[in-house]
């Protein structure tokens, strides 16, 4: 069975090629997807609660690429993503009090709110310093693999990280079902 991801993903992501493209890339982005996932897109049958196979998700990232988005892109959905989810409700209030570290060490636990299937671990932690692990991706390309990583950065600004830097050290490529990534940041 394939991996899926959630229907907050796939809104995120047409939030965010709004936000960067305007409407008129939206629609240009939206216009090159398989009919399935065209369709769903346009009759607004994806609900954020949802879970949708992961080929759509890779074939939005692909889609934005196709109309000149380019490479950096899929990092910025993850960032601002990651931003937008963390900046309301009782998750201000959390922000305030727990460290970036703390903060990333806590998102391994919820990484199944946004892909059925994979694992996400912290290897090393401290101040300053993280390096985190993802296993059993099955169906990430490289683009989903930087929007990943974007939203660790996303994470790591919103637990007022600055200077935030995260670099694959492992894997993250088309076809890898896995992983590493590192970040050094300034608390």
């Amino acid at each position: 069975m394939e991996n899926r991801c959630k229907g907050t993903n796939i809104h995120n992501f047409l939030r965010v090629l709004r936000l960067e493209g305007g409407e008129t890339r939206e629609a240009e982005c939206i216009a090159r997807l398989p009919e399935d996932l065209r369709s769903a897109v346009r009759y607004g049958a994806i609900v954020r609660g949802g879970w949708y196979p992961i080929h759509w998700y890779r074939a939005l990232h692909a889609a934005a690429q196709a109309i000149g988005m380019g490479p950096g892109f899929p990092r910025t959905v993850g960032k601002i993503s990651a931003l937008q989810d963390l900046s309301g409700g009782i998750y201000s209030v959390f922000l305030r009090i727990v460290s970036p570290a703390f903060l990333l060490t806590g998102s391994a636990r919820i990484f199944h709110r946004y892909y059925e299937r994979g694992t996400m671990d912290i290897i090393e932690s401290r101040a300053g310093y993280v390096q985190a692990k993802f296993r059993d991706c099955s169906g990430f390309d490289h683009n989903i693999w930087q929007d990943l990583l974007g939203g660790c950065e996303g994470a790591l600004v919103a637990a007022r990280a600055s200077d935030v830097r995260v670099r694959v050290i492992d894997g993250g490529n088309d076809g890898d079902d896995h992983a590493s990534f590192e970040a050094y940041y300034r608390e």
